[in-house]
């Protein structure tokens, strides 16, 4: 339900959490990029075992732990695109990778041109 509610409005990368360190420096580089996450309407949600955490925004509402897990499923993180789908699946969390993904997408092309 989630997922179909904000699709057209963000896209989305989900990460996989291992331990509270973790998600410490997740948080932290969030905060150092703000700027470039906005730009590129990219919400970054954290998944541990037990919790899903919306790292960088304040919607009224999260994906279900379990609707998470299952698309996750074994990745470190993945990029979910505006029309929904997953566009890639990563073994780490490489910004620099996760923004030239994002840059090459059609629709970002577009929302640069409009810029």
């Amino acid at each position: 339900m989630f997922f179909d509610e904000i699709r057209w409005q963000y896209r989305l990368l989900l990460v996989n959490i291992d331990d509270h360190q973790e998600l410490y420096e997740l948080k932290e580089y969030l905060d150092y990029s703000v700027t470039e996450l906005s730009s590129r309407r990219l919400l970054v949600i954290g998944v541990d075992k037990k919790v899903v955490q919306l790292s960088n925004n304040s919607l009224s509402c999260l994906p279900s732990l379990s609707e998470t897990q299952k698309r996750l499923h074994k990745n470190k993180a993945i990029l979910i695109g505006l029309d929904g789908g997953i566009k890639q699946q990563y073994d780490a969390v490489d910004a620099v990778r996760i923004f030239s993904d994002i840059d090459a997408m059609p629709i970002r092309r577009r929302e640069r041109k409009g810029n």
